[in-house]
């Protein structure tokens, strides 16, 4: 169970995995809101094995915030799932 903010990987793909208020599993990650969306997106591709342990040590739920711009490009999003 994540109890505090954590952060994983380096450099502009670096992103913030954090606790989901009131729940025992599952992470939220964050990445800011000012960075565009193929920041994002590369960032998940170039990390996916932080990614896969962030996933696995959570308990299976990530949740995914300041990807808004991603119903402009739905490609990007089956992409990265």
């Amino acid at each position: 169970m994540l109890t505090e903010p954590l952060t994983k990987g380096s450099g502009p793909g670096h992103f913030q995995l954090e606790p989901i208020d009131g729940r025992t599993f599952g992470a939220r990650i964050s990445f800011g809101p000012e960075r565009p969306l193929n920041v994002i997106v590369d960032a998940l591709h170039a990390q996916s094995d932080e990614l896969l342990e962030a996933f696995y040590s959570v308990g299976g739920l990530i949740v995914l915030t300041d990807m808004h711009d991603i119903t402009s490009h739905p490609r990007l999003l089956l992409s990265i799932s």
